[in-house]
């Protein structure tokens, strides 16, 4: 699955790519929503799987890029670090 999103990230701009994901986040609450049996709950996790597998690495590059845009490329591991820190435990 990482194979087929930095594929994808590639091809299309990586801020479509970063929507898309959060599209497909909010169809699988939809489906949860909608059909609130053991295979919507099934299909809603493989939906919530596809949009994490999305944003993942495209956030990662996504950061990345911007940071080199504008010289600050080796902020790169201590921003995406506490970024990552703040959002396991909740707050993004």
């Amino acid at each position: 699955m990482q194979l087929l999103h930095f594929t994808i990230a590639d091809r299309f701009d990586r801020r479509r790519v970063l929507f898309a994901s959060r599209l497909v986040q909010a169809s699988a609450f939809a489906l949860w929503w909608w059909q609130p049996t053991f295979a919507g709950y099934a299909a809603g996790f493989l939906l919530w799987g596809l949009a994490g597998s999305l944003w993942s690495g495209t956030a990662e590059a996504w950061l990345y890029e911007c940071l080199h845009a504008r010289g600050a490329a080796a902020a790169f591991q201590r921003i995406y670090g506490t970024a990552s820190a703040w959002s396991t435990v909740g707050i993004g």
